[in-house]
């Protein structure tokens, strides 16, 4: 099932434009030991800005298409098609993107609990 979450993004002299990013895919599977894995493989349609959140367990990111600045609280880092990333548990983080982008992630969770806070 596709899901769609809208986000607006603010470009020069105060234009907002609507994009998206779509899931592409997803699958949750319980592993054992009360423990989930969820895989994610999403795309935008253009330019994005993704707002502050965090997760209650690490996940790992790969970069397929675009380039991408991520602010980990405060610190940032840019990445470019090929990069693979940590995104560390409770770490308030959040993204943006000039081009449409691409990108699979994996979270390691607790199989009671969502991966997203």
């Amino acid at each position: 099932m596709l899901r769609t979450i809208i986000f607006l993004f603010l470009i020069t002299h105060s234009l907002v434009i609507a994009s998206t990013i779509t899931t592409v895919y997803e699958k949750t599977t319980i592993i054992g030991n009360g423990m989930s894995m969820t895989v994610q493989l999403k795309e935008s349609n253009g330019p994005i800005e993704i707002p502050l959140h965090t997760h209650p367990s690490p996940g790992t990111v790969y970069l397929i298409k675009g380039k991408v600045e991520v602010d980990f609280n405060g610190e940032i880092k840019n990445f470019i098609p090929g990069d693979v990333w940590i995104e560390p548990a409770l770490t308030p983080h959040r993204g943006k993107s000039s081009e449409a982008i691409k990108y699979f992630v994996v979270y390691h969770h607790p199989k009671d609990k969502p991966y997203i806070n």
